[in-house]
């Protein structure tokens, strides 16, 4: 099934988002987020949604001290990582 969604959307801050969703609302459209997890090829757009694709702009934190790592909407795997491994 070929992606036939109403519009388009790369979210590369948080404010893209909430303009997203504001958008999706103010037309009426039903709202799809794109993943890039396991399940990113399991769902095609629906035909009529807003696809909305997140790639914050945001480096990847970690806090060794409390074992945690922070991880923007839209990092793959490897960008989050391996930058971070020697953290544990």
């Amino acid at each position: 099934m070929p992606l036939e969604p109403s519009a388009a959307f790369t979210a590369h801050a948080v404010h893209d988002v909430a303009r997203a969703v504001d958008t999706a609302r103010r037309l009426g459209l039903p709202l799809q987020v794109h993943t890039t997890g396991h399940a990113a090829g399991r769902a095609a757009a629906s035909p009529g949604s807003l696809l909305l694709r997140p790639l914050i702009d945001a480096p990847v934190s970690t806090d060794p001290g409390t074992r945690t790592a922070r991880v923007p909407a839209g990092k793959t795997w490897g960008t989050s990582c391996r930058p971070h491994s020697r953290t544990g």
